[in-house]
C-alpha cells in the first residue's frame, strides 16, 4: 500500500511537467483546440472520459508544445477528459480537467 500511495505522489508531482494549464478554445458548438505546454519535450495523448470515451494521440513526436482539435462534438455537453505525458521512461496521467460546449 505504501508503494502505491508514493508512486501516486510521484505521479502528480511529475504531472506538473505541464507549464500551462489546458486551454480550451472553442472554434464552434462541434469542434474545440486544447493546447497546453510542457517543461521537457514529451509525447502526449488526451482521453476522454466524460461526454465521448476516445484517446487522442495529441503529440506523436517528442515536443513542447501541444496543440490538438476535436471535431463531432456535442452542443451543450460537459467533456471530461485527462492528459497522459510520455516522458520515455514512464506514463504519468494528470487529473481529471473538463470543459462544456456552447
Amino acid at each position: 500500500i505504501l508503494e502505491q500511495v508514493s508512486s501516486t505522489q510521484e505521479t502528480r508531482i511529475k504531472a506538473s511537467e505541464i507549464l500551462t494549464p489546458p486551454l480550451v478554445t472553442p472554434i464552434s458548438p462541434t469542434q474545440v483546440l486544447i493546447s497546453f505546454s510542457t517543461q521537457k519535450p514529451v509525447k502526449t495523448t488526451i482521453r476522454f472520459t466524460k461526454g465521448q470515451i476516445k484517446t487522442y494521440e495529441v503529440s506523436p513526436a517528442p515536443q513542447n508544445n501541444h496543440l490538438l482539435s476535436v471535431e463531432g462534438l456535442t452542443s451543450g455537453t460537459q467533456y471530461i477528459y485527462a492528459i497522459s505525458i510520455d516522458t520515455g521512461v514512464k506514463t504519468i496521467n494528470t487529473s481529471a480537467y473538463t470543459f462544456t460546449t456552447p
